[in-house]
């Protein structure tokens, strides 16, 4: 139902993170959403900070198109973990669907820290 494709899958603290989200089909939906979201993978799931955006309300036509700037936090920090941690930085968009289970789509990003001059 839905597909995701970023502009750029490297990004530098403090800059946006663009892309789009596609419609493939069509559908009921509350609310469709993009966020920007730091995630801890770790035998306790888990999410930390989160940056997000709502792109529409209503249903969703197949063929839809819809464009997203997200700022990356200044403090964002490169991939990191060990054999039981991951920690990095992903793009998320969902369909909020009333009583159905919610599409999604997800794009890992990958922070570089630019060299101080």
């Amino acid at each position: 139902m839905l597909e995701l494709t970023l502009d750029r899958a490297v990004v530098a603290p403090g800059k946006e993170v663009t892309g789009t989200v596609a419609i493939t089909s069509s559908g009921p939906c509350r609310a469709l959403s993009v966020a920007l979201r730091f995630v801890e993978r770790s035998a306790r799931l888990g999410v930390g900070a989160e940056v997000l955006a709502e792109l529409d309300r209503g249903d969703l036509v197949a063929g839809q198109r819809y464009r997203f700037a997200l700022t990356l936090p200044p403090e964002a920090l490169p991939e990191t973990g060990t054999g039981n941690l991951q920690l990095f930085w992903e793009v998320r968009t969902w369909a909020d669907r009333r009583l159905a289970g919610d599409p999604d789509a997800r794009a890992p990003i990958q922070v570089i820290r630019l060299r101080a001059r």
